[in-house]
């Protein structure tokens, strides 16, 4: 095998500088990328014709180590070629240029000088965009729905914000003190007595975390990501058991013996309902929780239903210190993008029948 890739290459290549090493060098990545034919002849991938070739040697001539940052190239790639051009000078054919890189990598940065440089990824904007719920909410639901509570559940915080009838009736945010990590019952006690001020409501929301694989996790994170997940379930299990509670006295409807009134938003989904996102990033939200505040928000977004702010929610909410107020928005933003979807067609809009 290698006399024959060593006979390709002196067949197809047109002399160069290259030492027996490098010669044996070139010839291993040849093989490696699997670009000779059994009739020994090298296949130029994609087809490049004489012009394009031409094009390309001149290019990569001319640029100096930060002119290629524009091109589709690795940095050790990249440097493998300056150090052959430092050596031996400028590059005389297309085919010296194959000697010195892999093909497949060679390609990329090819494809990149013919393109005018990389291809930029094109992020196309479509503004705020309403959110979904797991599960799915159909129309008779929503407009049977006119208590919401949004929850949010953050370090040892938890926050809660409840809208009844389009008005923000409570606000509020509590804190626990982490217990010994081989006891769960004085966490479930810390979280029954936090439990307890959260209003009823005919739904109760939630926003989901973004996915994170436990075994990539260190051992802190764990810790929290499985004390997070006990405090979810029991707030679930409690205001779910308080519904069945009130619930109707018919005990044959299975609706009454079920928790059916949870649901959960997508990671992010408020902000981006909000436009606060920019890439993975958040933004503040204190100018948007001010126009929430001030009854300005459904002139702000298009389409957002009208919704008050009891004025003792706001006085409560000013009492708050600047390191609980992040808790609250998150809280009041899940509610908020919860009722964007439950009150939309609750009611005829104007001009429709």
């Amino acid at each position: 095998m290698w006399s024959t890739i060593a006979r390709t290459l002196r067949t197809t290549i047109e002399p160069t500088h290259l030492s027996r090493f490098e010669f044996h060098k070139s010839a291993r990545r040849l093989a490696e990328s699997v670009v000779l034919k059994e009739s020994t002849i090298i296949k130029k991938s994609k087809g490049f014709s004489e012009d394009e070739e031409s094009l390309i040697v001149a290019t990569i001539n001319k640029c100096t180590e930060t002119d290629f940052d524009k091109y589709d190239i690795k940095k050790s790639e990249l440097k493998r070629l300056m150090a052959y051009k430092e050596k031996y000078g400028k590059f005389e054919t297309f085919n010296e240029i194959l000697v010195i890189q892999d093909v497949p990598l060679l390609i990329k940065l090819c494809r990149s000088i013919l393109d005018g440089g990389k291809r930029r990824v094109m992020i196309k904007s479509t503004g705020p965009s309403k959110c979904t719920t797991m599960p799915a909410i159909d129309k008779l639901t929503r407009q049977s729905i006119k208590t919401i509570v949004g929850i949010r559940i953050w370090g040892n915080m938890i926050s809660w914000a409840a809208l009844d009838d389009r008005e923000l009736i409570q606000w509020e945010c509590e804190t626990y003190e982490s217990p010994p990590k081989s006891n769960l019952i004085p966490l479930l006690n810390l979280i029954i007595s936090i439990i307890d001020k959260i209003p009823y409501a005919d739904a109760y929301v939630m926003e989901a975390e973004p996915y994170a694989m436990m075994s990539k996790l260190k051992a802190g994170a764990y810790q929290y990501h499985v004390q997070r997940q006990q405090v979810i379930a029991t707030i679930v299990s409690i205001l779910g058991t308080r519904r069945l509670l009130n619930a109707s006295n018919d005990s044959t409807a299975i609706d009454n013996r079920k928790i059916n009134n949870f649901y959960t938003l997508a990671p992010l989904s408020s902000a981006k309902r909000f436009n606060l996102t920019v890439a993975n990033d958040i933004m503040s939200s204190e100018s948007l929780i001010k126009d929430i505040l001030e009854g300005n928000i459904h002139n702000k977004i298009l389409n957002f239903p009208e919704i008050t702010v009891n004025s003792k929610v706001i006085i409560d909410y000013k009492s708050y210190d600047y390191k609980y107020r992040e808790q609250l928005h998150s809280a009041l933003l899940i509610t908020f993008a919860f009722a964007d979807i439950i009150y939309d067609d609750a009611e005829p809009k104007a001009g429709q029948n």
